[in-house]
């Protein structure tokens, strides 16, 4: 199956993140430890992830949206401008079932809404900084539920905060977050999207949790979202 991993694979990939395995209830809200894994897809078609436990169990599958573009003669710029500073990712579990929809718009900064399978907001994840120790924040119906911050200014790491500060959880990325040195010093390349989630406590929001390694990789990566948009047509 695509993106999945034999247990050896997996156990791999923890020890390259530092992170223990940890055995769950095996659903996507209840793994201490997610492996989240970006998957190649066709030219155009968006971008595509899969959700592991630590024993290389597919948990649930991502897939970002593309097509549905409003009609440029009857929409206004406005209109345009918001759709293609849009990100809409949708995840469903290992049987196919909608859990939860992830819609990022950036212009300088990141903001995500995070919705149900029935289109309800949870809550929001805001990008607070740009320079230095990137920190995000997580809020729901007006409340504040913390925050994930990078460990350093590399942000191949972030820790995951309560309301106050503690640390209850951290998200490894497996490699650089911005990308490598391309072959011939031709600029760079972006990598592969993989990162480790642990969890220290179950968290009082889980699925605005296991939404954040998409929040990181939409945010952080290399191309604008229009850069992004233009590429994409839409699918079949």
């Amino acid at each position: 199956m695509e993106g999945s991993l034999s247990p050896q694979q997996a156990a791999e990939l923890l020890g390259t993140a530092g992170i223990p395995p940890a055995q769950g209830d095996g659903t996507l809200t209840g793994e201490p430890v997610l492996i989240f894994m970006q998957v190649p897809t066709a030219e155009g078609a968006g971008y595509a992830y899969v959700y592991l436990s630590s024993q290389g169990v597919v948990l649930a599958r991502a897939a970002e949206h593309v097509g549905g573009s409003p009609d440029p003669d009857e929409a206004s710029w406005s209109e345009l401008f918001d759709h293609m500073q849009t990100e809409v990712v949708s995840v469903r579990d290992a049987a196919g079932t909608p859990v939860f929809a992830v819609s990022h718009k950036k212009v300088l900064k990141s903001e995500v809404t995070v919705a149900d399978a029935h289109g309800r907001t949870m809550g929001t994840m805001r990008q607070r900084n740009i320079l230095g120790r990137v920190r995000f924040s997580i809020e729901a119906a007006g409340h504040d539920y913390g925050s994930f911050v990078a460990a350093t200014t590399q942000m191949l790491g972030f820790d995951v905060r309560d309301p106050a500060d503690n640390v209850v959880g951290r998200l490894v990325k497996v490699g650089q977050l911005y990308g490598v040195r391309s072959p011939m010093g031709l600029g760079h390349a972006k990598v592969p999207a993989c990162f480790v989630l642990q969890l220290f406590q179950r968290p009082p929001l889980p699925l605005l949790t296991a939404a954040m390694p998409i929040v990181l990789d939409l945010s952080m990566n290399l191309d604008s979202v229009t850069s992004r948009a233009t590429k994409r047509g839409p699918t079949a």
